[in-house]
């Protein structure tokens, strides 16, 4: 059967109508609205993802913040003999947060790993000679002190040092020259040390 020409125009202007309208379409065409919906699922996925990240950053920062370490600890004898290139051993405790000072033996031994400041004050009577003492961690010095000899009364020195540390360092003031004696009544010689910031 032919087709008239009328038929055909009528034909060609469904085509058109239908294209125009968006009913013709091509199987393997993708629905706008499906776009949309996946384009917003990955935007959940990743802030979901950066939620999650900046959770565990907060929690790091809390818990490195309730880290506290601390010591303060005193020769107690009137007249302490360290000996020739001996440990400085301070006796008394007065602090020790975190168990990390040992009175035994006169080592702090770090728990956590951060930076910590230290301070050594000692001193020495007028009836010795001048003494060095330097304060160590390891076989490294972090600084060191010297009474000098004193006619007219007793000698003191101070060092003060801030370091990094990983756990398990030693830190210890020890005799370096000098005369061995120090002056330990009434809390003239101590050492004390702290965490300033913990790593996270």
């Amino acid at each position: 059967m032919m087709c008239t020409p009328v038929f055909l125009v009528l034909l060609a202007l469904a085509v058109t109508r239908a294209t125009a309208a968006g009913v013709v379409k091509r199987s393997d065409d993708t629905d706008p609205l499906e776009v949309v919906v996946h384009q917003q699922t990955s935007l959940i996925q990743n802030l979901q993802a950066d939620l999650q990240a900046l959770r565990s950053e907060l929690l790091a920062v809390k818990s490195a913040t309730q880290v506290q370490v601390a010591f303060s600890a005193r020769c107690t004898a009137n007249t302490v003999n360290i000996g020739d290139n001996g440990p400085v051993i301070f006796d008394a405790v007065v602090t020790n947060v975190g168990n990390g000072y040992d009175p035994r033996t006169g080592v702090f031994t770090v728990p956590v790993p951060g930076v910590y400041l230290f301070f050594l004050n000692l001193m020495k009577d007028a009836a010795h000679s001048a003494i060095e003492v330097f304060l160590y961690k390891g076989d490294t010095v972090l600084c060191s002190t010297r009474m000098s000899d004193q006619t007219d009364g007793d000698g003191t020195g101070t060092c003060v040092s801030a370091a990094h540390l990983q756990t398990g360092d030693r830190v210890f003031a020890k005799h370096a020259f000098g005369d061995v004696y120090l002056h330990g009544t009434a809390a003239w010689s101590s050492f004390d040390g702290a965490l300033v910031s913990a790593d996270r």
